[in-house]
């Protein structure tokens, strides 16, 4: 956030080297988050936007457990498992990775991106599979570089 914070208000901590002279790894997060800053001054923005990634995220583990299990009447208790589960962790593991942060960062495009990107996959929708994997990249290239490698071998 502190590049986004310098490209909305140029003049804040003029004098913090890192904050002006450190390379943004994620200029198109800096620039979406400078531009939510200046139509909005506050944390309700991000906050709706956290939500709605994160709702978009869990409707497509539902659509990809969907596809991927032969009988329908295996997907609910599935999926009711799965969203049972992510709760109680908080979607984290045992060294502290996260699927689903809390808060807005580049990575909740990418995880957003890739878990849609996923579902698009398992159903053959490949247009759809690019927009989202594309997407996920361009705010997280992480994510891009790795989907573009894991898709591709299990298109193989």
């Amino acid at each position: 956030m502190i590049h986004a914070l310098i490209r909305w208000d140029p003049a804040l901590l003029k004098n913090d080297w890192y904050a002006h002279g450190a390379a943004d790894l994620h200029s198109i997060f800096s620039r979406l988050a400078a531009l939510i800053l200046s139509v909005h001054d506050g944390p309700m923005p991000f906050v709706v936007l956290e939500t709605a990634l994160t709702i978009a995220g869990g409707l497509a583990v539902a659509w990809l457990v969907r596809a991927l299990l032969p009988d329908a009447r295996l997907a609910l208790p599935t999926l009711l498992g799965w969203f049972a589960l992510a709760f109680l962790t908080r979607t984290t593991d045992v060294m502290g990775s996260f699927l689903f942060a809390g808060y807005l960062q580049p990575s909740s495009f990418g995880e957003a991106g890739i878990l849609c990107a996923a579902a698009c996959f398992a159903h053959r929708r490949w247009l759809a599979f690019s927009f989202a994997l594309g997407l996920g990249g361009l705010l997280h290239l992480n994510f891009l570089v790795l989907g573009l490698a894991t898709f591709g071998l299990a298109h193989l």
